[in-house]
């Protein structure tokens, strides 16, 4: 009896595999191979249940973020996880959610504990070309965390567009992304995922780069559960094609790819499949930068070089050692290049999208106080109201000294809102007499000490003067 037939997805974006694949054709993943005594054999790959089995991923994200987010709209979407743009309710502020894939989560027990404790590393990083993590959440079904939100345009939509780029904005480009990789190499983080998708432009012109410790949870997590190498293999370095352990030469690799690229506006290694990109990251050595950019500096086109090198020992020690050997231009806010840079992070989607999107109402944003005070608006005096002429009349022909008084304190005066009353103080009847006073007695052979008085009643408008009644004395 034959056994039946399981379909088998991709670990890494869940897409169906066809029997006998080596790697997904969606994102690219490899499928592990497991060696046999009769020749290699491609191993059964992990068996998930397909995407749509799993709850609807924008409807389980709002029932999560309900009270604390409103989802806008979707800026992108990958094999590992999906962004949206949302709206901060609490700051009033624009944020960006990434929602970890439903297939990476049950990859093992451990992944969900391993993410959030990546993530929290990675949330620690400060730096201005590093995009910051404010938050890491989970719930039935999302697991998410919330980051600093960049109207910008990614790298690789800007050389797909443009093409090569001016040498001053790649030697721009390629200073903040070594300043921050070498801040977060300095605090033991590795991105492990570094291409020219997860490099932005902001609208300041500043590059910045994105999703700091999502890559090193799913790579070290996948290689101890699985085997799968996770990672974009045209800017993976060999040791990581190799699952090997990765330092920092491993994330000097992956930039070095990305200023090749903006050089020379290609890839240094390509391929029909992954497995061909990879045997060319192990083997093959690119053309030399001088011969596709004539104008580049020779300093710079060595240190691409150098960067690429197959052994990382052969590598630069470190990024700020890159950094001072490319160089880095100070370009004012007013530096054409400048400006070039900032037309091309403006040009870009998310730019247009925000033109689309509108803050949301909520009722659990607080209101602004109104800086103008409230104008009262006075009626106007109706036929029935000679009566109450008649009355104050009376009142001011009985007490004219309160009247007097009343116009001689500025009340006369015309005031656009009318005074407020003042409070009614209830009337407080005088101490009765024969009251004995509570001062003790005197000692015998001493001077009998009055009674204090008791203390004045205040005045006020609807409060008589009292007499001062005399204390009875102790007897």
């Amino acid at each position: 009896m034959m056994a039946p037939e399981t379909t088998s997805y991709c670990a890494r974006c869940g897409t169906s595999l066809a029997p006998g694949a080596y790697f997904c054709l969606r994102c690219g993943t490899s499928v592990p191979v497991a060696p046999s005594g009769g020749g290699a054999t491609v191993a059964p790959p992990v068996r998930l249940a397909p995407p749509a089995e799993h709850p609807a991923q924008l409807d389980a994200l709002r029932h999560a973020t309900l009270g604390e987010y409103e989802i806008l709209a979707e800026l992108g979407r990958g094999g590992m996880a999906t962004v949206y743009l949302a709206h901060d309710l609490a700051l009033d502020r624009k944020v960006a959610i990434k929602v970890l894939a439903p297939a990476l989560l049950l990859i093992g027990e451990g992944m969900v504990e391993r993410f959030k404790r990546e993530a929290r590393t990675a949330a620690a990083l400060s730096h201005p070309h590093i995009i910051p993590i404010y938050a890491v959440k989970e719930s039935e079904h999302v697991l998410y965390f919330v980051m600093k939100y960049v109207q910008g345009r990614a790298l690789d939509s800007i050389i797909r567009d443009v093409g090569t780029l001016p040498i001053p904005m790649v030697q721009t480009i390629l200073a903040h992304a070594g300043d921050a990789l070498g801040y977060a190499h300095r605090h033991g983080v590795i991105h492990r995922d570094i291409k020219s998708a997860n490099l932005m432009l902001d609208e300041d012109g500043w590059a910045v780069i994105t999703d700091f410790g999502i890559a090193k949870v799913v790579q070290a997590e996948g290689l101890t559960m699985t085997g799968v190498t996770v990672g974009t293999p045209t800017y993976m370095s060999p040791e990581q094609c190799e699952t090997r352990d990765v330092t920092g030469a491993s994330d000097q690799y992956s930039l070095g790819v990305v200023a090749y690229e903006m050089l020379t506006g290609r890839l240094p290694f390509r391929g029909e499949s992954t497995m061909a990109v990879m045997y060319a990251h192990f083997n093959e050595r690119p053309r030399p930068v001088a011969e596709l950019r004539p104008d580049c500096p020779p300093n710079l086109a060595a240190g691409v070089m150098r960067m690429l090198e197959k052994d990382p020992a052969r590598r630069w020690p470190s990024m700020d050692d890159i950094v001072a050997v490319c160089g880095r231009p100070s370009l004012r806010h007013d530096d054409p290049v400048r400006g070039e840079m900032i037309t091309l992070a403006k040009a870009g989607a998310g730019s247009a999208l925000m033109a689309h999107v509108k803050t949301p109402t909520s009722p659990l944003v607080l209101s602004k106080p109104q800086t103008r005070p409230a104008t009262a608006v006075v009626p106007r005096a109706r036929l029935g109201s000679r009566l109450w002429w008649g009355s104050a009349a009376s009142a001011v022909w009985r007490s004219p000294r309160r009247f007097g008084g009343w116009l001689l304190g500025g009340h006369g005066r015309r005031r656009p809102c009318p005074r407020p009353r003042r409070p009614r103080f209830p009337r407080i009847p005088p101490p009765a007499v024969g009251l004995r006073s509570r001062v003790p007695r005197a000692c015998p052979g001493r001077r009998r000490a009055r009674a204090c008085p008791p203390p004045r009643l205040p005045r006020g408008p609807n409060l008589r003067r009292t007499r001062r009644l005399p204390c009875a004395r102790t007897a």
